[in-house]
């Protein structure tokens, strides 16, 4: 049984070095990088562009990048948002409950509506209800879920309005609303993302 978990432990070790690898690889051979926008700025003078550099380890050779890397992220440093302008590990701190309530929804939503079609299924085998659910259900798994995200978006969002386009709450009312208003608002805001 040790053998085994120390085993599964390695496995999980490589794919995580693995990954890493090919995230730093992607990142440094995508164009620009994290201040383009500012070093391609004429009125940032060379001496600011070299002090950005050097304070985040982009004036050092790859291989030494690398190792920084790697020393940061097995430490749980995982680095500056340059887009949120804060650390990473704060930013998807603030993201992880959210995250964890819609797939927690979407996955007892699927299940649930899963075992009614197969129980519908069951009870009206060989019947036309059997094979239009068959089909529908085919179309759903074939379809590529960002593909079906924007029909979704598109129909209930913008075409009929029924769903609201984004958002975890109505960031003008919610504050106000009372407990079960809140829990309601919460609900119709997570509706069409759990149903996608």
């Amino acid at each position: 049984m040790l053998r085994y978990i120390a085993r599964r432990l390695a496995q999980a070790a490589i794919i995580v070095a693995i990954v890493a690898t090919i995230t730093f690889a992607l990142i440094h051979h995508a164009p620009g990088d994290p201040f383009s926008a500012v070093l391609d700025n004429p009125n940032v003078s060379e001496s600011v562009r070299e002090t950005l550099r050097a304070q985040y380890g982009l004036d050092r050779p790859l291989p030494q990048q690398f190792v920084r890397y790697v020393g940061a992220l097995s430490r749980g440093e995982l680095g500056w948002s340059f887009s949120h302008d804060r650390p990473v590990s704060e930013v998807l701190g603030q993201a992880l409950p959210n995250t964890l309530l819609l797939m927690g929804v979407a996955l007892v939503g699927s299940f649930a509506l899963g075992i009614l079609i197969a129980l519908i299924q069951v009870a009206r085998r060989g019947t036309t209800t059997d094979h239009a659910l068959n089909g529908i259900t085919l179309l759903f798994i074939a379809m590529p879920d960002f593909w079906l995200a924007l029909l979704a978006l598109l129909s209930l969002a913008y075409w009929l309005p029924i769903f609201p386009v984004g958002g975890a709450v109505d960031s003008v009312t919610h504050d106000y609303l009372s407990a079960g208003g809140r829990i309601v608002d919460r609900l119709y805001h997570l509706a069409l993302p759990a149903m996608t």
